[in-house]
């Protein structure tokens, strides 16, 4: 029924490289996924962290891309899993001087071909979002 989940999150990470965040997010979150950066508190269901990734849309001037240095899955079979993966990101802000360069690593857990939960750790802090 699925794919291997290797191939599926390289498509997410197709979708990271040119920038589709919100479509990123629409296509491989599961509705009631959690996500959860750094020791914040967690954000709950798709439709809200669509909503902030949308608010944080506001303050991208560029996008300069994702380079994905390390890359561990744990395939069980029909979109089920995990995957943990280091990665670079780098972006300009309305709010920031020069380049966002972001270090972070990233543990997805994988349920039916979605993300049913997500965290980051990194060096990033989205500070405020527009309204």
């Amino acid at each position: 029924m699925y794919g291997s989940l290797t191939d599926t999150h390289n498509r997410l990470i197709d979708y990271l490289k040119n920038g589709k965040f919100v479509e990123g997010i629409a296509d491989f979150y599961d509705a009631d996924v959690v996500q959860r950066e750094n020791s914040g508190p967690p954000a709950h269901g798709r439709d809200h962290i669509l909503a902030n990734e949308r608010r944080f849309q506001k303050k991208l001037k560029s996008y300069h891309g994702i380079d994905v240095h390390a890359r561990v899955v744990d395939d069980r079979g029909n979109g089920n899993g995990t995957i943990f993966y280091e990665a670079t990101m780098k972006w300009e802000q309305i709010d920031r001087l020069g380049t966002v360069v972001v270090d972070q690593a990233v543990v997805e857990q994988w349920k039916n071909g979605k993300i049913v939960s997500i965290r980051f750790y990194g060096n990033y802090d989205p500070g405020k979002l527009p309204d």
